[in-house]
């Protein structure tokens, strides 16, 4: 059973005053709530489903070098397209491990080397600003690629292990299924564009939102707090019981 404030009016009457507005320390739960929950969500669904990686070669070079973050994301069904960085198992070519290429050409797509030094896509040439040598100093090439594969490449041409060393075998392609994800984030370029883009943030957007509401939760409460210290000081300041105020 909680005391009942008095207030004593300018006549010295005592009547019971109104219990103080709780509002803030309402309002900062319900904001620790909603953060709580929604940065739960966001934090369960980020760890599940986006990834990050340390480059370990030069191979993707200058657009990802040696020691380089990225961060990656599942197609979920989603295609990569011309110009993707992506996460790929290239056990075709010989190499042990998951290696980061970009997607030149897809299912369909006529692609050749090296007319005046560049790649070119069905015809057109390739405008490659991310690339450190274009022609890679390797004999010309044209690959038709076959339906359900992709032709990929490194940026770093030069030292990069890639569809061009393997064109007797699916004109050096690999399947769709050899993608494992896409890159969205990386350390040094930051955010990619590409596919998987709406699911990556949303799922970094719920994040960042909970820690948010979380963070303005905790502020509702402390000034809360403040609040009921400075109505306290002010009532012991009067001299009276901490149940009685004066009005008036």
């Amino acid at each position: 059973m909680t005391a009942q404030q008095w207030v004593l009016t300018q006549e010295g009457a005592p009547v019971v005053a109104p219990k103080p507005r709780r509002w803030v320390f309402r309002l900062g739960l319900v904001l620790l709530g909603l953060g709580v929950l929604l940065g739960g969500v966001g934090g369960a669904l980020t760890a599940a489903q986006l990834h990050d990686y340390v480059v370990s070669s030069a191979s993707m070079a200058p657009t990802l070098r040696p020691g380089d973050h990225v961060m990656t994301a599942p197609l979920n069904g989603a295609i990569p397209k011309r110009g993707d960085l992506v996460l790929v198992d290239a056990a075709g070519w010989n190499i042990p491990a998951l290696s980061f290429r970009r997607v030149i050409g897809v299912g369909g797509d006529r692609v050749a080397c090296c007319t005046a030094g560049g790649v070119t896509v069905n015809g057109s040439a390739l405008v490659e600003p991310y690339a450190a040598s274009p022609g890679g100093g390797l004999p010309g090439y044209s690959v038709t690629v076959p339906a359900g594969r992709l032709f990929l490449l490194g940026d770093n041409r030069s030292d990069a292990v890639d569809s061009r060393m393997s064109l007797s075998k699916q004109q050096g392609t690999l399947p769709l299924s050899a993608v494992r994800e896409r890159v969205f984030w990386t350390s040094s370029g930051g955010w990619v564009g590409g596919v998987g883009d709406t699911e990556a943030g949303t799922y970094l957007f719920a994040l960042g939102a909970g820690l948010l509401l979380f963070a303005l939760g905790l502020v509702a409460l402390l000034v809360s707090g403040v609040l009921a210290l400075v109505r306290r000081s002010r009532v012991r300041r009067t001299g009276l019981p901490t149940s009685v105020v004066l009005r008036g």
